[in-house]
């Protein structure tokens, strides 16, 4: 278990790295990502954000921080579209 603040940034940066793999093999990675609009990212960057404020609301520290590593996978999936 990570102890340091970079400890804690190294585990993160893992975690969304291992995110946004587990999300290319179930959606095919850029060949599917580039076919949304921003609007379309849009709308799901603010669902996630959404699942990580119920989680907050909720007290499910878990759950918020399995929801903000989602949500940063879909924002690196989004940015590596970008020109």
């Amino acid at each position: 278990m990570a102890t340091t603040p970079a400890d804690k940034e190294a585990e993160f940066i893992a975690a969304v790295q291992a995110e946004r793999s587990r999300q290319d093999r179930i959606w095919g990675g850029y060949d599917h990502d580039h076919q949304h609009t921003n609007a379309e990212w849009l709308t799901y960057l603010i669902k996630y954000a959404g699942k990580v404020a119920d989680a907050a609301v909720r007290g499910e520290t878990y759950s918020m921080k399995r929801r903000l590593i989602q949500l940063a996978a879909l924002c690196q999936a989004l940015y590596r579209l970008l020109p």
